[in-house]
């Protein structure tokens, strides 16, 4: 459906934002989209609210998934209400602001009296979380070069994604990747003022997120630590490896068994220092020279 601008004036979305709304209902009561949007399941449940699984009548009975943002809270608790307005409106106009092939797309953000919705394409392979037993090392080397690109793109753009961990990458029903949750993701302008909350999930954020920033503070690195987790998750093919809690590095330098060319990449996006970490360009240029990945060049 054609969307609809609007200023959302009572939304702190930012300087020169703006959400493009999808459809706007009558009353802006959310019963009408859920009568158009039958749930079929819930996917997960959090803090900020729910993801369910809906059967659209206004696609033909399509599967999507439907990324609810609770809008009423309790009268004490106010800050949720902000932080879920923020998390919202950001995600919102950021995704919308980008194209990419190994991020999702084709979101629809509606907003009702108690509630703020984003509908997205629903991919039944699920999460590289829950994916990772199943995963070779043809499946390993492809995904971090298509996560690769896709870290490259948003940089490239400015944008830091900063929650970059297994359960936010979906495996697509070609067995692509795309990531998702741009909630915490941040447009870095240069006179943005740094944030100083510390933000992610232990055993993908970056060791210098816990000491003070400074006016030179690298957010893109962050996230280049946090793939480094990842990759090491697609390496041993498990979410949670034994004796680690928030550092892989120890853990992977004592891996007798890993081929050197991993073990390199491992170590260099895990590298305590920021400053000697690669960022998204070196990464890609080292993925492209590894003859296993010679056909994925020029899909990038």
């Amino acid at each position: 459906m054609e969307g609809r601008r609007t200023a959302l004036q009572n939304l702190p979305i930012g300087r020169d934002r703006t959400l493009v709304l999808t459809k706007m209902y009558p009353d802006d009561d959310s019963e009408h989209f859920y009568a158009d949007n039958k749930v079929v399941r819930t996917l997960a449940r959090g803090m900020m609210g729910k993801v369910v699984l809906v059967k659209s009548s206004e696609d033909n009975q399509q599967l999507k998934v439907v990324k609810q943002y609770n809008k009423k809270t309790s009268e004490s608790d106010s800050d949720s209400e902000m932080r879920n307005i923020f998390l919202f409106s950001n995600e919102v106009t950021i995704l919308q602001g980008i194209s990419h092939k190994y991020i999702i797309g084709n979101i629809e953000p509606f907003i009702f009296r108690d509630e703020f919705i984003i509908r997205m394409p629903y991919h039944k392979e699920g999460s590289l979380k829950s994916f990772l037993p199943n995963l070779t090392r043809a499946c390993t080397e492809k995904y971090m070069l298509q996560l690769s690109s896709a870290i490259f793109y948003l940089h490239n753009r400015k944008i830091v994604h900063r929650d970059i961990k297994p359960s936010n990458v979906l495996i697509t029903d070609e067995r692509d990747v795309v990531i998702i949750d741009f909630g915490l993701s941040i447009a870095l302008q240069p006179d943005s003022k740094i944030p100083s909350r510390k933000c992610g999930t232990d055993g993908y954020i970056a060791p210098e997120l816990h000491g003070p920033r400074t006016y030179n503070f690298n957010f893109y690195k962050c996230d280049m630590y946090s793939l480094g987790g990842v990759y090491v998750n697609m390496m041993f093919r498990r979410a949670r490896i034994p004796s680690v809690e928030k550092d892989y590095l120890p853990f992977v330098r004592i891996q007798k068994h890993i081929p050197a060319a991993y073990r390199n990449l491992a170590e260099n996006l895990l590298n305590i220092d920021p400053n000697l970490r690669w960022d998204s360009r070196k990464l890609i240029a080292v993925l492209t020279s590894w003859p296993s990945l010679a056909y994925l060049v020029p899909t990038l």
